[in-house]
């Protein structure tokens, strides 16, 4: 893309404010209309460790944990816009996001519901959110 430099000095003498001419201004629909994007976030969530821990607690109380996960995850997920579940398989959940940083909020505000409804539940894993 090539662009255009401006001299600003040519638009404004001694005492004036230094501005952009109107044919030098762009209005914000036309820069965002150049720089759309049609991208989309994966986002994947897995309780690690879920096998073992239903065999160590039974299939009733591994289920209370599991529906407690997915009440955390869907209920966070209403608060995003543009936003949806793509699959669910077991424990693991598989989103799609209009904007990264959407589903940077939805990891990291997950992760401290998970750390708060730990203290209810303290068998439920521990939500890792975003890799380091």
């Amino acid at each position: 893309m090539n662009k255009k430099l401006i001299d600003i000095t040519d638009h404004f003498g001694p005492g004036e404010t230094a501005a952009l001419s109107d044919n030098d201004q762009k209005s914000p629909e036309s820069f965002s209309k150049a720089y759309t994007t049609k991208m989309l976030v994966i986002l994947f969530t897995d309780i690690v460790g879920s096998t073992a821990l239903k065999a160590e607690l039974g299939d009733r109380k591994a289920k209370i944990l599991d529906d407690e996960h997915k009440r955390l995850l869907l209920g966070m997920l209403e608060e995003i816009e543009n936003a949806q579940v793509l699959r669910v398989e077991g424990d693991a959940y598989i989103f799609l996001f209009h904007k990264p940083g959407d589903a940077v909020e939805f990891a990291i505000r997950t992760q401290a519901l998970h750390r708060k409804a730990r203290a209810d539940h303290p068998r439920l894993p521990e939500f890792r959110g975003p890799h380091r």
